[in-house]
């Protein structure tokens, strides 16, 4: 790509949620790049999209789409916790003895809408694996559109595990998975 095919956008401020940030964009003939930056306390949020010029109303509900939230009803998979249904105590990997040990973890499919509009990045997902081999609570903490974030919890479902150990007994542990999605 040529540079002089390019058009840069000035960098923009904006608030989402009570939260500062900033906004960078740039554009081709064919092309339309958006990157926004927000920082919280402890946190550094960036979302990206690019697609085609044509897919910028997408691009630009994409964006609309996001909330910041100081606490947004997920869970913190730093530390501990206890499994809402049955009470039982649910490990992360440095709180047991053996971590759980993935076997398989199915690719998800790019569906034909996702393709279509050029649509990639990064599903992130937390789940339990639970000390009788099935993997349970699948919360998504990172989407994208056009059915990529249902395929990647369809994958996630068929992950096949290993389950942590504590003290010589099978527990369950929550683990962060990541699919990305590039065309």
């Amino acid at each position: 790509m040529r540079a002089s095919n390019m058009i840069q956008l000035p960098k923009r401020n904006l608030t989402v949620d009570d939260f500062p940030g900033k906004e960078y964009s740039s554009q081709t003939e064919t092309t339309t790049t958006v990157v926004q930056f927000f920082a919280t306390e402890d946190r550094l949020f960036r979302f990206a999209a690019t697609g085609p010029a044509a897919a910028a109303p997408v691009i630009k509900d994409f964006f609309t789409s996001i909330r910041l939230q100081i606490y947004t009803g997920g869970m913190d998979v730093s530390k501990s916790s206890v499994g809402s249904d049955t009470g039982e105590k649910i490990y992360t990997g440095r709180d047991v003895d053996v971590k759980a040990r993935l076997l398989t973890k199915p690719e998800p499919a790019y569906t034909k809408d996702a393709r279509d509009n050029k649509v990639e990045g990064t599903v992130v997902l937390t789940a339990v694996l639970s000390k009788t081999g099935r993997v349970e609570n699948i919360q998504v903490f990172a989407s994208l559109p056009y059915g990529l974030t249902e395929q990647a919890i369809k994958a996630a479902r068929k992950i096949k595990f290993v389950p942590a150990m504590k003290e010589g007994k099978a527990v369950s542990m929550r683990i962060q998975l990541e699919y990305n999605f590039s065309l």
